[in-house]
């Protein structure tokens, strides 16, 4: 465990697990490294060339909790949360208290993964879930080979649109511990070698805007992957870059009464 909060993955609810991960296979060079099966869902995990990781969640028959099938329903395929590892997730519920900020869904009982939540009525854009690992994951599995028929993608990070920036800024500066730097339009936090949150105002209710990845390298004869059907079938933008355009947008200047970067 890091001595610090890393961004570890990013969650999407979907129909099923093994589309999703067919899709970030062709359209990122997403490998799987996970599958698992919880009592409300079952799930799997995607590594890319670097940064977080995704994670595919699909509903199972009689869940314990409904939530995800109540996600499904109401917003349809993609983003549900941002998990975080943290080194010591009894200092953070603490830390998070003590700024007025409430977690839910609090579970301590298991030294292997301990875990709270932030709702997303907080004015976040997402579910934001806090976890302590303890030991190895016995879902973990290597990924297989590369062969060079898929892209290389790094999964940078996403755009989130927030109807509280002074929450944000308390839950991934302070108590997250991101690095935050002014960009085009709002405010970036990251963590080192785990992704980039690039937050903005929400006009209305707070969600997700764009998932981001880098396209490091093609295979032969392909060209940028756009986005439909990666990922998932929901409206949640999945935005594509080459490997020299910057992200985040760099802060806009005003030289000569003239915006320019």
């Amino acid at each position: 465990m890091a001595d610090r909060p890393l961004l570890d993955h990013f969650a999407v609810g979907v129909n099923s697990t093994d589309e999703a991960l067919a899709r970030a296979a062709r359209g990122a060079g997403g490998r799987e490294v996970a599958r698992f099966t919880e009592k409300s869902w079952r799930g799997a995990q995607a590594a890319f060339a670097g940064g977080i990781r995704l994670e595919a969640l699909e509903p199972i028959p009689d869940p314990e909790d409904d939530f995800l099938l109540r996600f499904l329903e109401h917003s349809g395929e993609g983003p549900h949360h941002f998990t975080f590892k943290v080194p010591d997730i009894v200092a953070r519920i603490e830390r998070l208290r003590s700024l007025g900020i409430e977690p839910i869904k609090i579970d301590l009982s298991d030294p292997g993964w301990q875990q709270c939540f932030l709702h997303p009525r907080l004015g976040l854009g997402a579910v934001i879930q806090l976890a302590q690992q303890g030991g190895a994951w016995s879902a973990e599995r290597e990924p297989a080979p590369k062969d060079g028929s898929l892209i290389e993608a790094e999964f940078l990070g996403a755009e989130l649109r927030c109807t509280d920036l002074a929450v944000a800024e308390t839950v991934f500066a302070q108590v997250l511990e991101g690095s935050s730097e002014q960009v085009d339009g709002g405010v970036a936090y990251s963590w080192p070698g785990s992704g980039t949150l690039v937050v903005r105002a929400a006009d209305g209710r707070g969600y997700v805007e764009a998932v981001v990845f880098r396209i490091l390298s093609l295979p032969p004869g392909r060209e940028m992957p756009g986005r439909e059907g990666l990922l998932y079938e929901g409206p949640t933008k999945v935005v594509s870059i080459d490997s020299e355009e910057p992200w985040p947008a760099p802060l806009k200047s005003v030289v000569g009464g003239e915006a320019v970067r």
